[in-house]
């Protein structure tokens, strides 16, 4: 008898303690599962959230491939289109500088000069002392896409040669509007002429030295957006 009690004895120990490390096994689990389990819905919720901004990238590329390929179709032959996109990167560009539209700069100002002509500057930045410095941005990159499209080493030097003479007779043009002597114009004694794009202001220089200095002797400065 004295046996059998003890072995239930035994057996109701075994029982308690079995159930005592249940539950303190259970509550450890669980405080270690807690945090991973509060990380997996966080990941979760990350990775819907990059699901939803993929596909929100997915429709930005494919719009921006679209309206990439029309500015392409319109740069390739359209010289007023590329002058109006010149014109759109300069302004985006000296309001990133600071500068407020119709305080800081002005675009389109039409002059009227003394022999009745009306010469109208892409744009003028208002400089301290009663100064303006005149930009123009109308420079033709058609010859530039066709060097930079070509598939074969002539054709692109050709292009490229002609990119360089059609800079050279936009400076001679530029040179010859003397807008320093246009009244109420109180332009400095050179004009800025802006090439929107870095690579054909970089190339032009590489391959003609002589096109800065070029345009410095008629009073011309070439930049680039940099």
């Amino acid at each position: 008898r004295l046996k059998a009690e003890l072995a239930q004895l035994a057996h109701g120990v075994l029982e308690e303690k079995v159930r005592h490390f249940d539950e303190r096994s259970e509550k450890q689990i669980g405080g270690l599962l807690a945090p991973l389990r509060e990380q997996l819905a966080g990941f979760n919720q990350l990775v819907q959230n990059t699901n939803a901004e993929i596909l929100s990238l997915k429709s930005l590329n494919q719009r921006i491939t679209t309206e990439a390929a029309n500015l392409t179709r319109a740069l390739k032959g359209d010289s007023r289109a590329q002058g109006a996109w010149g014109e759109v990167v300069l302004e985006r560009l000296l309001e990133m500088s600071g500068l407020q539209a119709g305080r800081g700069f002005q675009l389109q100002v039409v002059f009227k000069d003394e022999d009745g002509g009306r010469p109208r500057p892409d744009a003028i930045v208002r400089l301290p002392d009663e100064k303006d410095l005149v930009i123009d941005s109308k420079v033709s990159l058609i010859a530039w896409e066709r060097a930079v499209s070509s598939g074969d080493d002539t054709g692109r030097e050709a292009a490229m040669r002609e990119h360089i003479g059609s800079l050279r007779r936009h400076i001679e043009a530029l040179g010859k509007r003397d807008y320093a002597s246009v009244p109420g114009l109180r332009t400095l004694a050179f004009v800025l002429m802006f090439v929107p794009v870095e690579a054909a202001f970089i190339e032009a220089l590489r391959q003609d030295e002589e096109l800065y200095g070029h345009a410095l002797s008629r009073n011309i400065a070439l930049v680039s957006p940099s």
